[in-house]
C-alpha cells in the first residue's frame, strides 16, 4: 500500500483523515476492477463510507443534464463500451458492446447528445475526458445529490474469457 501511503503523505492526511473510500467500480478490465474494489472494501473496513461508481455515472455527472450523453469507455480489446443517457437522466437508457466503426456510422442518431470518450482523437464531436481520481472525486457531489446507490460490486459488461471446465 506504499502508493497510497505515499498519496497521504504528499497531501499531509493521515488514515484517518479520511472519511470516504471512492473506488471506479467498471466498466474496465477483470483484474483491474477486482484489485481496485478490494483495495477500496479493504480500507472502507475502518468505518469509511465505500462508494462504488460506474465509468458512465461520473461521465454524467460531469455532463449537462438537459442534453442526452453518449459515453465511450475504451474496453482495451478492440471493443467499447458504451452508454445513452436520455435528456436529464442519471441513469442509462441503454449499454452496449460495439467497435468505433459501427458507432461512427449510427452516430447521427443521436442528434443533440454530447459525446464524451477516455479515447484520444476518436472523432466526430467526440470530448475527450479521461478517467482520473480527481474526476472521480469531482462526481461525487453530483452524483450523492442524486440520491444513487453506490454499489461495491464490479460493473461488468461481458462476461469473463475463463470459464469453469
Amino acid at each position: 500500500m506504499g502508493l497510497i501511503d505515499d498519496l497521504l503523505t504528499k497531501a499531509n492526511f493521515k488514515i484517518g483523515d479520511v472519511t470516504e473510500i471512492a473506488v471506479n467500480r467498471g466498466p474496465g478490465s477483470f483484474t483491474g476492477l477486482r484489485v481496485g474494489l478490494s483495495v477500496g472494501a479493504g480500507l472502507s473496513l475502518t468505518s469509511k463510507t465505500f462508494l462504488g461508481v460506474t465509468g458512465f455515472q461520473i461521465y454524467r455527472a460531469q455532463s449537462i443534464l438537459d442534453k442526452p450523453l453518449f459515453a465511450v469507455i475504451d474496453s482495451r480489446r478492440e471493443e467499447l463500451f458504451c452508454a445513452y443517457f436520455p435528456k436529464g437522466a442519471w441513469a442509462a437508457k441503454e449499454t452496449i458492446i460495439s467497435t468505433k466503426a459501427d458507432i461512427l456510422k449510427e452516430i447521427s442518431a443521436f442528434q443533440n447528445a454530447a459525446f464524451f470518450t477516455n479515447i484520444e482523437d476518436f472523432g466526430h464531436s467526440f470530448s475527450y475526458i479521461p478517467f482520473s481520481a480527481s474526476r472521480l472525486i469531482g462526481a461525487l457531489p453530483n452524483l450523492k445529490m442524486q440520491g444513487l446507490d453506490f454499489d461495491g460490486s464490479p460493473y461488468y459488461m461481458r462476461p469473463p474469457d475463463v470459464g469453469r471446465h
